[in-house]
């Protein structure tokens, strides 16, 4: 199944009218044209003094300083764009990495607590007992994806550190067992992708071993929040694919079948709180996903329009 030409045309047409400034930045980069430089300033708006960025660019909370969290969304954007270690902004995103390493716990703690003074989904509420949110029960999110950045842009880090962080996060992952959840294999790929070729080798086969356990391979509970295939396997390149190809393919014929009418795609999610906040990012998170699917469509050839 590809995506219609007419149904490409509408996705377009939602991301021009209503995505932030960033998600159409983004989508234009991949599909007119566009200029990373553009995507450099739609991130600008989000990027704080310290480095580090926020102001809401993690859609489902609202904390306006700095986290590593947030800053992770904006390594994301920056990676999409393949973006140099020239570039100030990640000059200055790689220093608010180091900076605020947890040297005690060897860790990145995602939020600092002051998120609960903003509305926010409930899994980023900031727990003064455990010292942090829920994510944090799972090292690798954020702190393995950090790393593949610190590892990206390398000559941004002092050696003795990167290999410390590097080797350590290595080691947290071959003693998990072998299924994972969503987000820790999610982070552990985006660690993968640059490191040295003898550490690669390490992880992936980690991953290999861990794929169908961790990934909801069942079409019949794809409709919930979860590990989907073609979320985990997100391009053609993927050192997993070969292991659940079928699956990856049934799943982008499912994410095609979810656009709806009007263009965009829907979040499967929802805060249950601070309606009149969520609201807002509902609307943020349509224009992101569709942008995001698009791309993902246009890695495997799904687009009609492209020719692809």
């Amino acid at each position: 199944m590809k995506l219609s030409k007419e149904a490409f045309e509408r996705a377009r047409d939602y991301i021009k009218n209503n995505a932030e400034k960033i998600d159409l930045a983004l989508f234009e980069y991949h599909f007119e044209g566009g200029s990373c430089e553009e995507v450099i300033s739609g991130l600008r708006e989000y990027q704080n003094e310290d480095g580090g960025f926020g102001k809401g660019l993690e859609y489902d909370f609202t904390l306006s300083s700095s986290s590593p969290m947030a800053t992770t969304i904006a390594f994301q954007y920056l990676r999409k764009i393949n973006a140099s270690s020239d570039s100030d902004m990640v000059k200055e995103g790689i220093k608010y990495f180091i900076d605020t390493f947890d040297k005690d716990k060897n860790m990145w703690h995602a939020l600092s607590k002051e998120v609960n003074n903003y509305p926010h989904a409930p899994w980023w509420h900031y727990d003064e007992n455990t010292g942090g949110c829920a994510v944090e029960h799972c090292f690798a999110n954020p702190s393995a994806e950090i790393i593949g950045y610190l590892n990206e842009y390398n000559d941004l880090v002092p050696k003795n550190f990167l290999t410390m962080v590097t080797d350590m996060a290595i080691e947290k992952l071959l003693e998990r067992p072998d299924k994972l959840e969503m987000h820790e294999m999610l982070c552990y790929l985006r660690m993968s992708e640059k490191l040295p070729v003898e550490k690669k080798e390490a992880v992936i086969d980690k991953l290999r071993k861990s794929v169908r356990n961790s990934v909801e391979l069942n079409s019949a509970n794809w409709e919930g929040y979860g590990a989907k295939p073609s979320i985990i396997v997100d391009s053609t390149e993927s050192p997993l694919i070969d292991l659940i190809k079928e699956e990856v393919e049934l799943s982008l014929d499912y994410e095609i079948g979810k656009q709806t009418s009007e263009g965009f795609w829907e979040p499967n999610w929802s805060w249950g709180q601070y309606e009149e906040s969520w609201e807002l990012a509902k609307e943020k998170w349509r224009g992101r996903l569709t942008v995001e699917t698009l791309i993902k469509l246009k890695r495997f050839g799904r687009i009609e329009e492209k020719g692809i």
